[in-house]
């Protein structure tokens, strides 16, 4: 049973225009920016609702070059790259996200079984949806009756079409407060691609009367995300600068049990950025394995056992196995040179995989009802191990981690707390490892650089 319907607003549009400083204007690839459709669609898809795909003339919408490179893996989680793309081929294979209904096809009469709209961003809503009339006619009915509407980054150009709408009295949102992608913004795109944007959500909605929510920084900063991409390897490097200092100590022979995941292999580094692995172990690589895996993981997956159902079972299992990959990344770390960008990201893949693999036990246990917010609170604290590719400053990425885990940890709490208090503790020590994991790296790992 679904909650209800919510409309996705796409558009058609491959490119956008860019004028040169020679006066030519060209035509720069586009289209929705994956991730500012895939996280709210899976917030809405673990909400219950069901979604309904439009455009202006019902083409299969194109991905945004830029939301599938390295540059926008530091824009949002560098580790759900691969969820986002799974959901995305979902989508074309069950939910006609190939062909959406053509504006003009949905009805007043069918406006109304929508809970709500929704339109993404990437530069293509510049192109064909701020004077779309059949999208006005539609926006126009969510504005009128006060239902939810919502939009991301270039996502708010499209609200322009209601000045278009047949029967228009003008623009609908005068006097809104809106935030958006903002013309500051733009100008860093206009210097990377050496021309400007003649189309600008800032400016073209503030005269229209919209009062701009703007700002430029944190993570929709380009030049952040770019800081941010150059700085990447120095967390290995800094990891080996410890590990390297570090007292060097026998190791010791602890290894996993037969049900126990198997860590999933790291690829040697190559090249000039080669170096041997040496017999002993750095303080820091022996410290992970006895408080985090030892202490907290192996902890956590008896607790599971010991209560749950298949599914989470399996599921936990997963996030062993990605705890284990984190450690061998920390163990290769504290014994190697600074790497070269493709042994980087050789180095990060199997933790990428790993955290995919959490998160599709998420999509394929749906059925499981009884369990879906278990489920969810291991998928939305998966990505925690992601902090080594997160630089200068890691430990705020792991608190926004937990506080999303919190979000449905909280929720089984709140269910369980008075009838089955095992599901109560299984959260707590789910999130006392992430909050354990944190605290290493800013007491060991990382002393300087949280």
């Amino acid at each position: 049973m679904t909650t209800g319907k919510v409309l996705i607003i796409l558009s058609d549009a491959d490119s956008f225009s860019l004028k040169k400083s020679d006066g030519a204007v060209t035509q720069e690839e586009t289209g929705v920016f994956l991730q500012e459709l895939t996280k709210p669609l899976i917030q809405l898809l673990d909400a219950g609702y069901s979604i309904t795909f439009a455009s202006p003339t019902g083409k299969g919408p194109n991905i945004d070059p830029l939301s599938e490179s390295t540059l926008a893996a530091y824009l949002g989680n560098f580790f759900a790259k691969n969820r986002d793309k799974e959901l995305w081929e979902k989508m074309r294979q069950e939910n006609n996200l190939d062909s959406p209904r053509p504006f003009s096809s949905i009805s007043d009469q069918e406006l109304a079984t929508f809970a709500g709209v929704f339109v993404p961003g990437g530069h293509a809503p510049l192109s064909d949806l701020g004077d779309n009339p059949d999208l006005g006619r539609i926006l126009l009915y969510f504005h009128n009756t006060s239902k939810p509407t919502a939009m991301l980054c270039h996502g708010p150009y499209a609200l322009l079409s209601t000045k278009y709408a047949p029967d228009s009295p003008g623009f609908a949102y005068n006097g809104y407060k809106i935030t958006s992608w903002s013309d500051q913004e733009e100008k860093l795109v206009e210097t990377l691609k050496q021309g400007e944007v003649p189309r600008k959500v800032e400016s073209s909605l503030s005269a229209e009367g919209v009062e701009m929510l703007t700002g430029i920084g944190g993570l929709h900063s380009l030049a952040t995300i770019i800081k941010r991409l150059e700085a990447a390897t120095s967390r290995l490097e800094d990891l080996a600068a410890l590990g390297s200092s570090a007292p060097q100590i026998q190791p010791t022979n602890t290894g996993t049990s037969p049900q126990s995941a198997e860590p999933t292999p790291v690829p040697p580094p190559t090249g000039s950025a080669a170096a041997s692995i040496t017999e002993v172990e750095p303080q820091s690589v022996i410290a992970y394995r006895e408080v985090i895996l030892e202490g907290k993981v192996k902890p956590f997956l008896e607790l599971t056992r010991s209560f749950a159902s298949e599914s989470v079972i399996q599921q936990v299992l997963l996030v062993e196995k990605e705890f284990i990959s984190l450690g061998a990344v920390i163990k290769l770390a504290a014994s190697c040179k600074k790497p070269d960008d493709k042994t980087l990201n050789d180095l990060l893949s199997p933790l990428s995989a790993d955290i995919g693999a959490v998160s599709h036990a998420k999509e394929t246990s749906r059925k499981d009802r009884d369990w879906n917010n278990h489920h969810t609170v291991l998928a939305e604290g998966a990505p925690v191990v992601g902090w080594v590719a997160v630089t200068p400053k890691p430990g705020p990425y792991v608190k926004d981690v937990k506080d999303s885990t919190e979000f449905y940890g909280n929720r089984v709490i709140k269910e369980f707390k008075d009838k089955e208090p095992k599901h109560v503790e299984w959260v707590r020590s789910w999130y006392a490892l992430l909050d354990e994991l944190r605290n290493m790296f800013v007491n060991l790992l990382l002393p300087h650089n949280t």
